[in-house]
């Protein structure tokens, strides 16, 4: 108990620097004063009806409201760190009356703030609904209320929850920009829906007491937004007193002391046992469609068809955080100076448990057909992609354990390609798909359900986009094959995307386009970039601008940079 009321102060002490930093930055989002002097207590959603695996979805709501009247709003918000002092509260053995503190955070009696936030979420058959409140913590009055439906969809998105922070803002007087309206109104960027939805999965976890599991979505969130200082406060602190080999206070003798290890290590276990089947494979299969007539065969009239291209793309930064938790673990158990004795010095290659969490692995066997305008299997094929992933523990790093994945096909952009062979005539017809069928000889969409590999269509001009950039672990290196630019001139324009392959866009790499000149620059928000990562010095000027999405143009006559109206 002592080391979580140090654990509570020292989230006390972050929270406080988090709101002086935000009361002090430059809100572009909001005219008018933006609810300044206004503070707020945004408290988790009751829920009703949630699976068990959807317990993170209350704080994932919470979060996503906390993100949007902090970043849209001069409002001084309490937010879900500092909320951990309630959670104590609820659970103090010396708060004798549980009814009383909860209808404490109800009524706001125990958030020192002028106003709170509190509601609930409800599964409907077709999504959710949500009815939020404001109310002011001296007269209970309410200030603003708030309820909708949206589709499953939206809250995947963060879409129906954006659109409610809309709403309650303007009900309590902040003047948004159009801008801000507009964003409101849309969907977060992608590495935001992961960060926040890691976030949330990792506050649900330490909440229930589940700490290795905690630890590894915070490593997830900090990856997809290195901006969420929250993700990287609770993993700091919880790596801080994992790393330093101490359980707590209560293990006084060497055979406590094993015992709550051995605990620490079945709970590592576990977890990563019910992840990599609950969660999906650190592989996706990107597939489009990409039909064209390679021959004829006039006498049997048949044609042969290049029906399908395929790419197996490795999720760096799904492995990269599930590594990292691992190795905190370890470095913990070694810090103890007691794995040898106890038995433990060869953990996590000697396993606690009877569970195998870490087995390779490998070799994805994929079932597909070609149908025609008429739903009809026009041709059944069968490929075979290479993919593995392990624990590698015959080349630890310093002897620590490290997750290695390999991918195919080679690298810098290469893919699949497929071809069906005589097929009749009269089944081809202008409207043909592709359907993935099967993985590992189970029903395609049971497998991606049951996290044995993750598998989606795109478009011809996003597969081809996506094969522009040379990417790995989160970070664009630059293109696949630079192209040549005579001197004196420059390219027209650069796009670069949020998402490659379906991860996220986090940096721009030493060199990555330093010697290629750009008119103009498109570019998502956050991104983190070095000096030398472009020319010109837009490195420079983006940071300068705040890390704001947009699109940046040079003027070569004055040779400086500018935002696009």
């Amino acid at each position: 108990m002592r080391l979580f009321y140090l654990y509570r102060r020292t989230l006390l002490l972050a929270t406080i620097v988090a709101i002086c930093t935000q009361l002090i930055s430059a809100q572009p989002n909001y005219t008018g004063n933006g609810g300044k002097g206004m503070s707020l207590t945004i408290f988790v959603p009751q829920s009703i009806g949630l699976a068990k695996n959807q317990s993170y979805i209350p704080a994932l709501v919470q979060g996503e409201f906390v993100s949007n009247f902090s970043n849209y709003s001069a409002i001084s918000i309490l937010d879900w760190e500092r909320l951990d002092d309630i959670y104590i509260k609820l659970v103090d053995e010396a708060y004798d009356d549980k009814a009383a503190a909860k209808q404490d955070v109800v009524l706001g009696r125990l958030a020192p703030t002028s106003h709170f936030l509190t509601g609930n979420i409800t599964k409907t058959a077709t999504g959710y609904n949500i009815k939020m409140n404001i109310t002011a913590t001296d007269n209970k009055m309410l200030v603003a209320t708030y309820s909708g439906t949206f589709p499953f969809t939206e809250l995947d998105n963060l879409r129906g929850i954006r659109r409610a922070s809309l709403e309650l803002l303007q009900k309590i007087g902040v003047e948004l920009t159009e801008k801000a309206r507009q964003e409101l109104a849309g969907a977060a960027v992608a590495n935001q829906i992961s960060a926040q939805t890691a976030l949330a999965k990792g506050v649900t976890a330490q909440r229930q007491g589940t700490e290795v599991e905690a630890l590894s979505y915070y490593f997830q969130a900090a990856a997809y937004d290195p901006s969420i200082r929250e993700a990287i406060n609770r993993s700091s602190i919880l790596s801080a007193n994992i790393k330093s080999g101490s359980i707590g206070q209560d293990a006084r003798n060497d055979i406590a002391w094993r015992k709550q290890w051995v605990a620490r290590l079945s709970e590592t276990e576990r977890f990563f046992d019910k992840f990599t089947q609950t969660e999906s494979m650190p592989y996706t299969l990107f597939y489009m469609l990409n039909i064209k007539q390679t021959s004829i065969n006039y006498q049997n009239e048949t044609v042969d068809l290049q029906t399908i291209a395929m790419y197996l793309r490795a999720n760096t930064i799904w492995a990269l955080s599930i590594e990292r938790a691992l190795q905190e673990i370890y470095d913990g158990l070694n810090a103890t100076g007691r794995a040898r004795d106890w038995g433990l010095a060869n953990w996590p290659h000697n396993r606690i448990t009877n569970l195998n969490p870490f087995k390779k692995r490998d070799d994805f066997s994929i079932g597909y057909e070609l149908l025609n305008d008429q739903g009809k299997a026009i041709h059944r094929g069968q490929i075979s992609a290479y993919g593995s992933w392990q624990m590698n523990s015959t080349n630890w790093n310093n002897n620590r354990p490290k997750i290695t994945v390999t991918t195919e096909p080679n690298i810098h952009g290469g893919y699949m390609v497929y071809t069906a062979k005589g097929i009749n005539v009269n089944d081809v017809t202008d409207n043909m798909t592709v359907r993935i069928t099967t993985v590992n000889k189970v029903n395609a969409e049971a497998a991606v359900i049951n996290g044995v590999l993750r598998i989606m269509a795109v478009s011809e001009d996003e597969f081809i986009a996506n094969q522009k950039f040379r990417f790995e672990n989160g970070v664009l290196l630059g293109f696949t094959r630079p192209p040549q630019v005579s001197r004196g001139h420059y390219l027209k324009s650069l796009e670069i995307p949020n998402t490659i392959w379906g991860e996220p866009v986090i940096s721009i790499g030493q060199k990555a386009f330093s010697n290629l000149p750009f008119g103009s620059i498109t570019i998502g928000t956050n991104i983190t970039l070095f000096d030398d990562s472009f020319d010109n010095d837009f490195s420079r000027y983006y940071n300068n601008n705040g890390k704001k999405a947009g699109t940046y143009t040079f003027d070569f006559r004055t040779q400086q940079w500018g935002t696009s109206p």
